[in-house]
């Protein structure tokens, strides 16, 4: 765990109430001071749907999940940094969970980041982590799995996520320069084939999700559940 995390004050308030079914968001901070991921859980979400988790209102992406059958997310993101987001120190910053299609949005949970103690040690960083987790079952025969990310405009780099256990979850984890805005895409190809640019996807290939563009700031979770016809 870097100093940054280590200095990060985190406090849960409960933001204002809606409706019965209106959706829900509560951050599990028991260990935040500690740790480097803090885990959250909401319920009254569309089953199926794809929803963001989001800091401040500005909307910088946290993670982005899917809602289970019973419409209920739960997960984890990657403890904010305050290096990569210093017009943040010292604030209380509204947490949302946004559901990407529709628009509907949880009351907010606030996150107060702490001014550091000392700034002794203190480094920004021009990277941030990106971490993917898919879960799949029993996969295709000859199917693998792939990130496609980069510029907008530009070619994408393409990752392979990998199933170490061999229990049909796929996961992959890289880093990306923070502020940039990223296309991404996850994709079932093919087996794979060699390019120019290293391993990537052969055909035929299918789209399974694509991303609206973010521009992160902080380290960034997407998490997906079995997608239908994978």
């Amino acid at each position: 765990m870097n100093l940054l995390t280590a200095l990060l004050v985190l406090l849960a308030l409960s933001g204002g109430g809606g409706g019965g079914h209106a959706p829900t968001l509560v951050l599990d901070l028991s260990g935040s001071a500690r740790d480097e991921t803090i885990s959250f859980r909401g319920t009254a979400y569309t089953p199926g749907a794809e929803v963001a988790v989001t800091l401040g209102e500005d909307a910088v992406p946290l993670t982005i999940t899917t809602a289970n059958p019973d419409g209920v997310i739960s997960g984890e993101f990657a403890t904010p940094d305050p290096g990569l987001i210093p017009e943040l120190v010292g604030k209380s910053v509204p947490v949302y969970a946004v559901e990407i299609e529709s628009g509907a949005r949880s009351t907010p949970t606030r996150l107060q980041v702490a001014r550091p103690i000392r700034a002794t040690g203190m480094q920004r960083t021009g990277a941030v982590g990106l971490s993917f987790e898919l879960e799949i079952g029993k996969a295709p025969r000859n199917a693998t799995y792939w990130v496609l990310f980069g510029a907008p405009d530009a070619p994408p780099a393409a990752r392979r996520l990998t199933d170490p256990e061999g229990d049909g979850a796929y996961s992959l984890s890289v880093e990306v320069e923070a502020g940039a805005p990223l296309a991404i895409q996850l994709v079932r190809g093919t087996g794979t084939r060699n390019t120019a640019a290293g391993p990537s996807p052969d055909k035929p290939m299918r789209t399974i999700r694509k991303y609206p563009t973010i521009t992160p700031r902080v380290g960034l979770m997407l998490r997906l559940g079995p997608p239908t016809g994978h």
